[in-house]
C-alpha cells in the first residue's frame, strides 16, 4: 500500500531549547499531550532518551513502541514505530524546531505510514492530522508555560 503523509505546524513564543526540553523528554508527554503513559523502555547509547532509545506510549486504546533514529538537540527529533495496535505499518514521525527571527519557535511535525487496511487511509489521515495538530498545539502551549490553556479532552 502507498505511503501516506501528514504534516502539521504550530508556533510558540518559547525558544527551541524550551520546546526541545519537553519534546525530547518522553516522560513529560502525559503532562501536555493526550498520552496516559509514556516511558523509556531501553535507553539510548549516548543519551537515555536519545539516539536508539526505545519508548512506549499509550493514548486511550492505542499502544505503541518506537525507536529514536534522529536526535539532534535542540532542533530535530524523529522516531519510527516498532510495534503498535493501530492499523498501520512503517509509521515514522519527524519533528523539526525552527527559531523564528523575532523570537519563538515554529514546530513542524510530519508523520508517514502505510495503512494495513485497504480503503481506510483517508480516515486514518483525518484522525492522525487531528491528533498531531492537537499535539503540536499542546506542546507549543506547554513550552511557553501556558499549561492552564491546555484542556484535557
Amino acid at each position: 500500500m502507498a505511503t501516506r503523509t501528514i504534516e502539521v505546524a504550530s508556533v510558540t513564543t518559547a525558544s527551541p531549547e524550551e520546546v526541545w526540553a519537553l519534546l525530547s523528554d518522553i516522560t513529560s508527554w502525559p503532562r501536555w499531550g493526550l498520552w496516559e503513559e509514556a516511558r523509556v523502555e531501553t535507553p539510548g547509547a549516548q543519551e537515555p532518551q536519545g539516539l536508539g532509545a526505545i519508548r512506549y506510549m499509550q493514548a486511550d486504546r492505542m499502544k505503541t513502541t518506537e525507536e529514536i533514529y534522529i536526535y539532534e538537540p535542540p532542533h530535530h527529533l524523529a522516531w519510527l514505530q516498532l510495534k503498535t495496535n493501530a492499523p498501520v505499518r512503517n509509521y515514522r514521525s519527524d519533528v523539526q524546531l525552527t527559531p523564528i527571527p523575532d523570537g519563538g519557535t515554529q514546530i513542524n511535525w510530519r508523520a508517514s505510514y502505510e495503512s494495513k487496511i485497504f480503503g481506510v487511509g483517508w480516515m486514518l489521515d483525518r484522525s492522525f492530522k487531528l491528533f498531531l495538530a492537537d499535539s503540536a498545539r499542546r506542546l507549543a502551549l506547554a513550552a511557553a508555560g501556558r499549561d492552564d490553556e491546555i484542556e484535557d479532552d
